[in-house]
């Protein structure tokens, strides 16, 4: 029973780490992108529902732990401080990033395809029509070309030829050339267009995020780390198990967190609504953090 309680809190950290990767990476917003945060969510939270149950059935004076290497013998509270300390602004910041949606109406159009269940495909061309002419852009690969071109394409419904508009390819651009579309075979109402992989937009909002998530997270971990080194608190013994007055509350904070990054998830949202409910969810972490620390250092509060 006892190494059941000590492997019961490993998971919480495991499935929560994954979650913040997925949040923080600039995946496409396709269906199966958003189902595998959805699930990676609600394994985090399913793991931590059932450290609590284990956690409540365990005896009281034998807490449960949530890092695998601590000991009665030899204690180790600082490294899940320091990995909760890590987590905390990586949390906001994967909020953040959530906001980083589709501006433009090229963004708008690419998030109704990913939505359809379509993507970016490569093709042959299967005529040219009229003369290409260079766009002016270069790269190492040569001169950049377009021109309107007619390719086969298959949807739901059967292949068809279809013309794509100012189609782009780095060099010859002729019949049998492989150029970039995108198009979501069960919506042909969507249309088709061509991506210039080459100069495609980069989105430049996250860099302000990431740049201030990891410095902030390493921080965050030194100095939830080093009062416990230096054996001036205890909290982390109180946190191991779990108590309702201190963890009900905090989980719920951190749902309302997570609740208010559904609708740009799943609905097209303007950025004037969407980067306050993004900004609003970014504090949420530290509302529960700031729950935990006063109810963990409230002299009225016992084991």
């Amino acid at each position: 029973m006892r190494m059941k309680r000590l492997r019961s809190g490993k998971p919480v950290l495991v499935a929560m780490y994954a979650a913040l990767a997925t949040g923080l990476l600039p995946l496409a917003p396709t269906t199966g992108v958003r189902g595998l945060r959805l699930a990676l969510i609600g394994c985090t939270a399913g793991c931590a529902l059932w450290w609590a149950l284990v956690s409540v059935r365990a005896p009281h004076k034998d807490g449960v732990v949530l890092d695998k290497s601590a000991r009665r013998e030899h204690p180790r509270p600082w490294l899940l401080a320091a990995a909760l300390g890590f987590a905390l602004p990586l949390a906001s910041a994967a909020a953040l990033v959530q906001a980083v949606g589709p501006d433009s109406e090229q963004d708008r159009w690419m998030s109704d395809v990913h939505a359809a269940g379509g993507g970016t495909y490569e093709v042959h061309v299967d005529r040219v029509l009229g003369s290409p002419h260079m766009t002016g852009k270069e790269t190492d690969y040569g001169y950049q070309i377009a021109a309107d071109v007619i390719v086969t394409l298959r949807f739901d419904s059967g292949s068809r030829s279809v013309t794509v508009h100012d189609a782009t390819t780095m060099g010859d651009l002729a019949e049998g050339t492989t150029i970039s579309v995108a198009y979501a075979p069960s919506r042909p109402g969507l249309g088709v267009r061509n991506i210039d992989s080459v100069f495609s937009r980069f989105p430049f909002d996250m860099v302000w995020i990431w740049a201030l998530a990891l410095p902030s997270a390493i921080t965050s971990a030194v100095f939830s780390a080093v009062p416990l080194l230096t054996r001036v608190d205890n909290r982390m013994d109180q946190l191991r198990t779990f108590r309702p007055d201190v963890h009900g509350p905090a989980g719920l904070i951190l749902a309302v967190g997570v609740c208010l990054l559904l609708p740009g998830a799943f609905f097209h949202t303007s950025p004037w609504m969407y980067w306050p409910l993004a900004l609003a969810a970014a504090t949420t972490p530290w509302l529960a953090l700031a729950w935990v620390r006063r109810r963990t250092s409230d002299p009225g509060v016992t084991r």
